[in-house]
């Protein structure tokens, strides 16, 4: 009888720490910034490859933001929606990149940011913007040319 009481004690140390555990680790995995308000940037690329609603969006590595809407425009371009808090000063003349986050790992959005003294505001649209890389792509050209 006494093992059983020991067994169970154990049993349920381990499931309250591994339950403390998960709950702490799904609260670091949202965005370092505060709650607060937020706005809304639009981009449009002419390659948005791996970039799904969800998405991250960082500023030197940093997840500040992620990806709200994907579709495709009147003119064929991907036009991307990215959500970041208002308190996040982005500069007018700032880019938006799709970059990959290692050789077979998965892509985000990657603010570049300018230096402009005015900022962008709710609703406005990145100027420049850069592109998925199709890696697949890149090694076919270069193992069949000639």
């Amino acid at each position: 009888m006494k093992i059983k009481i020991v067994q169970i004690f154990v049993g349920l140390s381990i499931l309250s720490i591994t339950t403390i555990f998960g709950l702490k680790l799904f609260s670091l995995s949202g965005t370092n910034i505060d709650s607060g308000e937020s706005i809304e940037l639009m981009a449009d690329f002419s390659s948005s490859d791996g970039i799904e609603v969800g998405s991250d969006v960082k500023i030197a590595g940093v997840k500040i933001g992620s990806v709200l809407r994907k579709f495709l425009t009147d003119n064929y371009k991907a036009r991307i929606t990215i959500e970041v808090a208002s308190s996040i000063k982005i500069p007018n003349d700032s880019t938006l990149a799709i970059v990959s986050s290692g050789l077979l790992g998965g892509k985000y959005v990657e603010i570049k940011i300018g230096s402009e003294e005015e900022f962008m505001s709710n609703g406005q649209k990145f100027q420049s913007t850069q592109g998925s890389i199709n890696i697949e792509e890149l090694i076919g050209k270069f193992a069949f040319s000639k």
